[in-house]
């Protein structure tokens, strides 16, 4: 396939890109990630350090200050929760804490809450380097009020977000032996911008490797800004000239990859900077086009 004809079949995957996330496919509660990421929350849980006294307790105490769980915004979030009292003050369970953060936690952020009877409880959001397949891993500490026999709850709550599998089917062909990239097309008829190819095995298999380990976005309702930007198309051809695959990088408004191979339906993926550096590198283009 010529470049004139490939940059006229990516400017129609452009046109037609899918905008919403892909489904889940395999099924949450059957992905291998789920499970990863439930063995993440028990070792965040794990890490969780308490002052000295310390009794882990069944429930929620009243008068903690802590509020009741909230339900779970998404299916690929894994929450668990332990609950501590402590025989000392708020104040000096929540600087205990500060001084003994968990072993290879950074802070991610920190707040405060009050319950209906105003008592205000903090929290401490500490992340951890996330394994393959998980998003995010988050642990957060949770000092309750100074309760009137003298001790404060504390609660941890481990909070991991996994990526969705990529299924053998989503994942580009070995059998590439040509990867054409088109920037500047902005709709359907538009000219592209410019056109470049590359058919060098070794940058082959490399953006092969990138775009197939790029994660799964996950599914639900996203917000987008209205700024766009031209996305860049890429066709994956074989070593007979036919199209096994194709893929769309958007950099603006929602960024992330659209990829279709063959004949199943397409996926969306996340964005993925790594990807977008190589495609500047490779082909040399103007992203700003």
């Amino acid at each position: 396939m010529g470049l004139g004809a490939r940059a006229s079949l990516v400017a129609l995957v452009l046109a037609g890109m899918v905008s919403g996330p892909a489904a889940d496919r395999a099924g949450a509660a059957a992905d291998p990630h789920r499970r990863t990421a439930q063995v993440e929350a028990g070792h965040l849980l794990d890490r969780a350090r308490l002052p000295a006294g310390a009794v882990a307790v069944d429930r929620l105490p009243a008068g903690s200050g802590l509020q009741a769980p909230a339900p779970q915004p998404t299916a690929h979030l894994v929450v668990r929760r332990r609950v501590w009292l402590v025989p000392a003050g708020a104040g000096a369970v929540g600087g205990w804490l500060r001084l003994h953060p968990p072993a290879g936690g950074f802070p991610v952020g920190s707040g405060s809450s009050g319950d209906a009877a105003g008592l205000v409880a903090t929290t401490v959001r500490v992340g951890f380097r996330s394994p393959p397949g998980i998003a995010s891993a988050v642990l957060v500490e949770e000092v309750g009020a100074h309760r009137v026999d003298g001790s404060t709850v504390v609660r941890m709550v481990a909070q991991v977000v996994w990526w969705p599998s990529r299924p053998a089917g989503d994942l580009v062909p070995d059998t590439v032996r040509t990867v054409t990239a088109v920037g500047g097309a902005t709709g359907r008829g538009a000219t592209a911008g410019w056109v470049a190819e590359t058919g060098t095995p070794r940058t082959v298999r490399r953006l092969v490797r990138l775009v197939d380990t790029v994660p799964v976005a996950l599914p639900g309702p996203h917000s987008c800004p209205a700024y766009r930007r031209p996305p860049i198309g890429l066709t994956f051809d074989d070593g007979r000239g036919r199209t096994v695959a194709t893929a769309v990088v958007r950099r603006a408004g929602c960024p992330g990859v659209t990829l279709t191979v063959g004949r199943r339906p397409p996926v969306a993926l996340v964005y993925s900077r790594a990807l977008a550096a190589a495609l500047h590198r490779i082909f040399r283009s103007d992203f700003s086009s």
